[in-house]
């Protein structure tokens, strides 16, 4: 299934893992983001990639693509640019980094980059 969705009023964009609920009752595990977009709740799991172009963030999960302006919510680009870097844990990091590749451990709870030896935390 592909969808392409423009979200507007964005006042909430944020990590989010937990458990929620759907409308029949199941309670479902998210691990990604959640977005309040004109009062409806928005959750986005299953490795969602973005970009950033011409004022635009550009959202994608397994089954949508999102659209929202970034004049359109109380955040700046460098504050989404830094949401939406790349992140993992100690054992998921890139089995084959670049050197200089970084991104935020959520194990250790800090940024870290690969400097062709070793991960080096900061």
């Amino acid at each position: 299934m592909s969808c392409n969705k423009t979200l507007t009023s964005v006042t909430v964009i944020e990590r989010y893992s937990g458990f929620v609920t759907q409308s029949n009752g199941v309670d479902v595990w998210i691990d990604g983001y959640h977005i309040v977009a004109a009062g409806i709740n928005y959750y986005l799991s299953g490795g969602v990639s973005s970009s950033i172009k011409s004022g635009v963030l550009y959202l994608c999960d397994k089954c949508c693509t999102y659209t929202i302006k970034i004049s359109d919510t109380p955040y700046t680009e460098a504050q989404l640019e830094a949401m939406f870097a790349a992140m993992w844990t100690t054992a998921t990091r890139p089995t084959s980094p670049a050197i200089g590749q970084e991104g935020y451990n959520t194990t250790d709870n800090v940024r870290e980059y690969w400097n062709g030896v070793i991960w080096i935390q900061y």
